[in-house]
């Protein structure tokens, strides 16, 4: 998983199948799970890479039926959440934040909460936003600024099982 920008231009190569092997088609059908994906996309998409994943088609074409039913929950997330990485630019700063950013502009950044992300959102901002909400749900999020300082906390009945994006708008 990218933990910094390689290059200006880079592609996130990876296998999305567990069934051991290589590039391309996997009989096995086991796929990561959304979680995983969402980790490395959100890495790639933060520092500005392309987020190339493998699943191959069989010799006759046809997809493991496994693999239909991620990207309908990759269409679901997209369908909120996808303006945090589908044209987004790069991350603000991995520095000013405990969670992944990316941002489009100077004055909208995403906060990405990762499935595995536990406690309170720290993002060195610098200035008082005008909104904070979670994408998922379109819900204004409780939130404390202090010397430059945005924190704030999703409740677990809040939390999702891939990647909680809340916008920041300043």
């Amino acid at each position: 998983k990218p933990t910094y920008s390689p290059s200006q231009w880079f592609d996130h190569c990876h296998i999305w199948t567990r069934g051991g092997g290589g590039w391309g088609f996997d009989k096995t059908g086991s796929f990561r799970p959304m979680s995983w994906f969402m980790e490395e996309f959100v890495a790639s998409g933060s520092f500005g890479g392309n987020f190339l994943i493998n699943a191959g088609p069989d010799k006759d074409g046809r997809m493991m039926p496994g693999f239909y039913s991620k990207l309908d929950s990759l269409k679901t997330w997209l369908a909120h959440s996808g303006e945090s990485l589908m044209g987004a630019e790069v991350t603000p700063g991995v520095r000013f934040s405990n969670v992944p950013l990316t941002s489009r502009g100077k004055d909208i950044w995403y906060a990405h909460l990762e499935r595995g992300f536990k406690g309170q959102a720290s993002v060195l901002t610098g200035r008082q936003p005008k909104s904070v909400k979670c994408l998922r749900t379109g819900k204004d999020i409780m939130y404390a600024y202090r010397s430059g300082v945005l924190t704030f906390t999703l409740s677990d009945k809040d939390r999702s099982f891939t990647d909680d994006v809340v916008k920041i708008e300043f």
